[in-house]
């Protein structure tokens, strides 16, 4: 959660550090770059630096009351806004919400922070109206512990128009010492009468060997694995960790079958099956093609260089439509079925 621990993003750690360290950090901050590039940890970093009452040259000291209460997930001065989904009726679970909107109509939320939230609860994601007047009401109150509020706004892309409506005005005049850290993938993802009231921080996506020198020193895995963890990962960071080792031969098994050049409409259909159960092992699939088609574009036949350029633009439109909410397994079959006929 420190800024020690964020590994690839010295960049963005160096740049807000300076700012804080300056007294110029802008009150609305928008933090740019792929799901797993530590996005989301780089806020909490922020934050632990603000809270802190005894901060150090690289960030909070990790001992305070405050750096204390924000590991534990308790900090009544940090406020996280997710996307949600709209129940239809309110559950007997501690994971669902209830928020009044201004017509006295009651909601029924649940936060979707990941994919398995996100099968468990389907439905539209959006961070909506009703959330973006609570989070105002709450702002409305002085900071409980010192002079200084964090909020974090994670997948601000997802942000509806009515929410950033009624956003706009708190976003451009904050509350004293309040600061907002949005998160998106892409800044022409999120409303332009959004990303223009923030400051752009962009996020890069680290080198495997850097991906893999984590892994061997986090999670102790050998040299060989590391490597074909970090190959998969596509140079986030937070994906290869939480990647599941069981499942990479799968993996490697389902894209040798998709560039393997036999694979009629049949097989596409039953290996986007497959790989269509959840969001996360798609993005994983399709930046595994992506990294094998841009070693296919390095061949000296130029017959096998034009089709790898052909797939790597299908397999960027391919994620393009997976992080815009589109039906993954419709994605996936396009993209499969697509792949084949490139070679024609």
């Amino acid at each position: 959660m420190s800024f020690s621990e964020i590994i690839g993003q010295d960049r963005a750690v160096r740049r807000l550090l300076n700012a804080v360290g300056s007294g110029r950090l802008a009150h609305a901050l928008l933090f740019v770059g792929p799901t797993g590039t530590g996005r989301r940890t780089t806020a909490l970093a922020l934050a632990e630096r603000l809270f802190c009452l005894a901060p150090e040259t690289g960030g909070g000291c990790g001992r305070c009351p405050g750096c204390r209460r924000l590991f534990s997930g308790q900090h009544p001065d940090l406020i996280e806004v997710w996307p949600t989904v709209r129940l239809s009726a309110p559950k007997d679970d501690s994971r669902v919400f209830t928020l009044r909107d201004s017509q006295g109509v009651n909601h029924a939320l649940v936060d979707i922070k990941d994919d398995a939230l996100a099968r468990e609860f389907p439905g539209t994601r959006q961070i909506r109206q009703v959330q973006v007047r609570e989070l105002i009401r709450r702002l409305g109150f002085k900071p409980m512990l010192g002079d200084c509020r964090v909020v974090i706004i994670n997948q601000a892309e997802l942000m509806g128009v009515e929410a950033a409506n009624a956003f706009l005005k708190t976003l451009e005049e904050p509350p004293r010492g309040t600061t907002f850290a949005l998160t998106a993938p892409d800044s022409g993802q999120v409303l332009p009468t959004i990303r223009s009231r923030c400051q752009r921080v962009p996020f890069a996506l680290a080198p495997d060997a850097i991906v893999a020198d984590v892994l061997r020193a986090r999670q102790g895995l050998g040299r060989v694995e590391a490597e074909r963890v970090a190959a998969l990962a596509g140079g986030r960071i937070g994906r290869a960790l939480q990647m599941d080792l069981s499942r990479l031969d799968e993996m490697d098994r389902a894209l040798d079958l998709a560039l393997g050049g036999s694979l009629d409409r049949q097989a596409a259909f039953e290996l986007s099956g497959q790989l269509g159960s959840d969001r996360e092992s798609a993005r994983v699939f399709l930046d595994g093609l992506a990294q094998r088609l841009r070693c296919q574009a390095d061949s000296r036949d130029m017959e096998t260089r034009r089709a790898a350029v052909r797939g790597f633009e299908m397999v960027l439109a391919a994620r393009r439509d997976l992080e815009r909410q589109a039906n993954i397994r419709l994605v996936l079959d396009g993209l499969l079925v697509g792949m084949e006929r490139r070679r024609s």
